[in-house]
């Protein structure tokens, strides 16, 4: 203790020769220097007797160090997993826990048969966990309460039904996971994986989850049926249309072709048309021209013929009375001979046209 307080009092100055004094001192007595071996998985932490300081070591290999002057504590930093999975809290093991028990957010009780933790310590940061924890398995009783209470919490906020659901506490997994490290990667502490099982409920609920399982699967099945039946029946659509639309072209080309030679028809019947026309034309003017011609003359010649008679009757009145009443004897008389006249005499009561007599069929 005079020793330590003596190079308190003298700082640094005082320090380095005694400390070449004193390594010298025990190099001789015990005839060499402290060495350990920091085996893989391992980290250790050199601490200092004089001064209190701490170093962290995280290579692997022998690490020497000055007893009586220097302390050196190992720890192991290889992953590391603790399993929830006993029935009675009181077997003792730092690396096993009682089965995790959750209570449900609608009041039902579950639990998980085998759970795990994996973990390990962040090599840098082992003085820390030393520090908080000391040395020996006191962080892994820290895993175990934190982990123990994250998990209830995050499994809690589900209804026994949405925890049967495997993306359900997988996600409160994943929650869960996150949650701890944000609690104990400041203490040195890395979850690294945590691994829970299908959830375990009383024999009632475990029926109804497999019944509600069976059933989803079975909607499930039908639902792949019906995609199958849907891309079954959208493979028909398309054949029908591409065979539709074949016959479609086809149909297309065809008319196209019928209808451009019933155009070439039509222009060539218009054009027989047309000339059909104009011959039917000229004929018509010229057999009009020939009639008006023709009618011409016999305008002309009847003119002539009137001119004649007229010149007869004048000539015949000019002739006096008698030779008109000889021109009548001649062309009239002989006709009044073929009328045959009845003696009319008017009716002395009205008359039924219904007692008239048809004419015979001959005479009409």
């Amino acid at each position: 203790m005079k020793i330590v307080e003596f190079i308190r009092n003298q700082g640094a100055k005082a320090v380095l020769p005694l400390v070449a004094i004193l390594t010298l001192v025990i190099g001789l007595v015990s005839g060499g220097m402290g060495a350990v071996e920091v085996q893989p998985g391992e980290a250790a932490v050199v601490y200092s007797t004089l001064t209190g300081s701490e170093r962290v070591v995280t290579d692997q290999g022998t690490l020497t160090f000055l007893p009586f002057f220097q302390r050196v504590v190992r720890v192991i930093v290889e992953p590391q997993v603790l399993t929830m999975d006993l029935d009675d809290e009181n077997q003792a093991n730092p690396n096993r826990d009682i089965k995790l028990t959750v209570r449900a957010k609608d009041g039902s009780e579950f639990w998980f048969d085998e759970l795990e933790i994996h973990f390990q310590l962040v090599p840098s940061m082992v003085n820390i966990v030393l520090a908080k924890h000391g040395e020996g398995d006191g962080y892994k009783e820290s895993v175990r309460v934190h982990a123990r209470e994250v998990l209830r919490n995050e499994f809690g906020r589900y209804t026994f039904l949405e925890v049967a659901d495997p993306s359900s506490y997988q996600t409160a997994t994943a929650q869960a996971t996150q949650k701890l490290n944000e609690r104990l990667n400041s203490t040195g502490i890395q979850v690294t994986l945590i691994k829970t099982p299908r959830p375990r409920f009383d024999a009632s609920v475990e029926t109804a989850i497999n019944d509600r399982q069976t059933a989803q699967q079975e909607v499930r099945v039908q639902e792949r049926e019906r995609d199958r039946l849907v891309k079954q029946r959208d493979r028909l659509v398309q054949n029908v249309r591409q065979t539709k639309n074949a016959e479609f072209q086809s149909d297309k080309a065809r008319l196209e072709a019928e209808f451009k030679s019933a155009q070439a028809q039509l222009i060539e019947a218009k054009t027989a048309a047309d000339t059909y026309a104009i011959q039917r034309r000229a004929a018509a003017d010229a057999e009009k021209s020939e009639k008006l011609a023709q009618a011409e003359g016999i305008r002309v010649g009847a003119t002539e013929r009137a001119k004649g008679l007229r010149a007869e009757i004048e000539a015949v009145g000019a002739a006096g009375p008698g030779m008109l009443d000889r021109v009548i004897a001649e062309h009239v008389m002989p006709q009044i001979a073929n009328i045959e006249a009845v003696p009319y005499a008017r009716a002395s009561q009205p008359l039924d046209i219904r007692h008239i007599q048809a004419p015979p069929e001959d005479a009409r």
